[in-house]
């Protein structure tokens, strides 16, 4: 179901009955259920060497072909940080410390026609053991300098994401 269609079932009762309720949510007005349309949360391994920030290249869809940051989405009973390193193992195949939480910015991710909103956690990192190398859902890999990204990047919360991870590295190296 896209993130922002109005449900047609209770989950609770089965009822057709729903109404808004408050922002994106509804209500079932049979059992009086708050159906609460939350961001999924996903994380974002901003991993810096020398200037240069890495990037991941999107082997599936959405967005295939385009620029990410190396992450992917929070399992149940993990934290943020635990998601990062565990994306970092599949998809770089190398071990990462997280430093430090940046920043979380909201975005759209359409995927096989869901519209969903996803809270993207963005941690830095650094690389404690192994090389980096494609692997999992990544295609390629490259770092690119911090204050010059790619032009096809994934997701517009990249963008967003820039000048405060710039911000941060500046702050860092002082």
């Amino acid at each position: 179901m896209p993130f922002f269609a109005k449900p047609k079932y209770c989950p609770r009762c089965g009822n057709d009955q729903l109404q808004p309720y408050e922002r994106d949510h509804y209500q079932c007005q049979t059992c009086q259920f708050i159906m609460f349309k939350n961001p999924i949360p996903a994380n974002c391994a901003i991993i810096i060497k020398d200037s240069q920030l890495l990037y991941a290249k999107r082997a599936r869809e959405p967005r295939k072909g385009c620029w990410d940051f190396p992450g992917g989405f929070v399992e149940i009973k993990e934290s943020g940080e635990a998601a990062t390193i565990r994306e970092c193992q599949e998809e770089l195949g190398v071990k990462v410390r997280v430093l430090n939480y940046i920043c979380s910015l909201n975005d759209r991710y359409y995927n096989q026609g869901f519209d969903d909103l996803v809270l993207n956690l963005y941690y830095a990192c650094e690389i404690i053991s192994g090389k980096p190398k494609p692997s999992d859902d990544v295609s390629e890999i490259k770092w690119f300098p911090i204050d010059q990204p790619p032009d096809q990047i994934a997701f517009e919360h990249m963008r967003t994401a820039l000048p405060i991870i710039q911000r941060y590295h500046k702050k860092q190296r002082k």
